[in-house]
């Protein structure tokens, strides 16, 4: 396979396999970060919409309440949850700790997406990754599609063998970043709950913007940048 096989016009610098909290967390951080890079992002997951697993579990499973705390969300401000169930007047667990009720946390990340304007997850499955010289191919139940980054979520197969990331979370270059188990070695066990996923965020996002938003209470033109390249050229059929 080569890079000439990919879709033109579905080219993007990053793109995301997954639209649970973890891809949700990654994609409000990149907003924040640096928003016309989070404009050309896109997500592929296989129902087209955000958090529809969690949801789907929830239902079956019959879920009341999340086991993580309420500082524990993809919103990258840790008491936003909070702030969203007492502004919205939605039920609460009144358990130790107060765990959000997976209702109120369903609310809560409906309107994250909403708010930040995210655009619906490509209803997509990526079934193999390649490297090229200039990027990735994403093999997908639809088009292979090309990325300059990439980052992937548990539930598609490893690239590479097993994957062991750097300080950003990327395995290999071009860079393929890892979130929730994948993680575990540089996060550790929290990895893959939804501390885990504002953790990655964190760190994919000073990756890939150079932006650190641990330093939110800065205000942008205090914050410090590096360099980053995230060039992708274009190409035309023919």
């Amino acid at each position: 396979m080569n890079s000439g096989d990919a879709t033109p016009e579905l080219d993007t610098p990053i793109r995301v396999l997954g639209a649970g909290p973890h891809g949700l967390a990654l994609a409000l951080h990149l907003r924040q970060a640096d928003p016309s890079l989070a404009e050309r992002l896109v997500v592929l997951d296989p129902t087209g919409t955000w958090m529809e697993v969690w949801r789907d579990q929830f239902r079956r499973l019959d879920i009341e309440t999340l086991r993580s705390p309420g500082v524990h969300h993809p919103a990258p401000d840790v008491d936003a949850l909070a702030r969203h169930v007492t502004e919205h007047r939605l039920p609460i667990s009144g358990t130790p700790y107060d765990l959000p009720t997976s209702a109120a946390f369903s609310h809560f990340c409906d309107h994250l997406s909403a708010e930040a304007a995210l655009a619906p997850p490509l209803a997509r499955r990526a079934t193999a990754v390649h490297r090229v010289d200039d990027g990735l191919l994403v093999e997908t139940d639809g088009p292979t599609v090309r990325t300059e980054r990439l980052v992937v979520l548990p539930d598609i197969a490893l690239i590479d063998g097993v994957p062991v990331p750097d300080a950003g979370l990327r395995v290999g270059a071009p860079p393929v970043h890892v979130m929730g188990r994948l993680a575990t070695i540089e996060l550790g066990p929290a990895a893959g709950n939804l501390w885990g996923a504002r953790m990655a965020a964190r760190r994919i996002t000073r990756a890939v913007t150079g932006i650190d938003l641990e330093q939110h209470s800065l205000q942008p033109e205090q914050r410090v940048r590096a360099p980053r390249r995230l060039s992708v050229r274009r190409r035309h059929a023919g």
